[in-house]
Parts: structure tokens; sequence; C-alpha cells
């Protein structure tokens, strides 16, 4: 059994060591340091029961840009049909059934190698083009047609990011 004084003194060396574990938890990169921030402008877009939409300018392989929205909600991104014909995304496998708050659509996956909104690079993805709605109601949004959905499969990539919804400012932390 350890002396009083020596409990005491081995009980502050295990917090120590607990906190600088707990303060080098939220860093990223070598020694400690955060990586550099990139932010683009968004429109955030309030509609009926306080729903709200995040659009942004997305460029496809050099063209664009289309309004994207921002959905952390939705597993995979999706492009419209139109978009990938237009911009010539190559398909990467068979045509598949997608499932959204919509029902299930027909979905082909196509490969997206280089897209951006801005200067915030996203990773290449496998995303899914299907004929996004534009008579009926959410597919334009306030004038704005939907071209296609930023999902979760980039943003759980990118690592952080934050939303300002008063500015409309997007974040990324790389």
């Amino acid at each position: 059994m350890l002396a009083p004084r020596a409990q005491l003194l081995s009980a502050a060396l295990v917090a120590l060591v607990l906190c600088g574990c707990a303060s080098n938890a939220g860093s990223s990169g070598a020694g400690g340091r955060q990586g550099k921030q990139v932010s683009e402008q968004v429109r955030i877009i309030r509609g009926p029961q306080g729903s709200v939409t995040v659009l942004m300018p997305v460029t496809i392989e050099g063209r664009g840009p289309f309004t994207f929205a921002l959905d952390t909600g939705a597993s995979n991104s999706l492009v419209d049909t139109t978009v990938a014909e237009q911009v010539g995304l190559p398909t990467a496998g068979a045509q598949q059934a997608i499932g959204g708050v919509g029902g299930v659509e027909r979905a082909m996956p196509v490969r997206i190698s280089r897209w951006n909104s801005g200067p915030i690079t996203f990773p290449p993805v496998t995303a899914f083009a299907a004929q996004l709605p534009t008579s009926r109601q959410g597919g334009a949004v306030r004038g704005n047609a939907l071209r296609g959905l930023v999902g979760s499969d980039v943003w759980s990539r990118l690592g952080s990011f934050t939303l300002d919804y008063r500015s409309g400012t997007l974040t990324v932390n790389t």
C-alpha cells in the first residue's frame, strides 16, 4: 500500500497525463496543429413550418456551377441524370434501387473524380444519378433548380465542418 503522500503524487500524475490526452483529442495534423479552413457562401432557404434547405454551388469535372443541397441525412450523394449526362460522368456499375423520403427509385452509380464548391474540394466518390423531381414540390427551391445532393458519403470523409446559418457560411476544416 502506498503512503498517503505517494498516493496523492500518483493521482496528480495520472490527472496530468489525462489532461494532456484530453487537450490533444481535438487536434489534428502533425504536432497537434490544426489544418487550414476553407469557406464558401451558401444560400439558406427557410420554408414553411420551419423547414431549412442549404443550397450550394457545385462544379463537377470543371462544369457548372450547379445548385446542390447540403444533405447530411443522405447516405450517398446524388446528381441529376441530366447533369451526369451533360458532364459526361462515367457509370460505375449496374442500375440499382435507392431509397429516400420520396420512396424507392432506380439510379445509376456514376463516378465523380473532380468536384468542388468554390474553394472546398470534395473527395472523389461514386454517387448516384437519378431524375430529380422538377415539377413536384421540392424540385425547385425558390427558383433554383435542384441538381443534386452532397451527402454524408462526402461530409464524413472531409472530417469536420461548421455551418453558420446567420451568415450563410460553410467552413470545412482540412
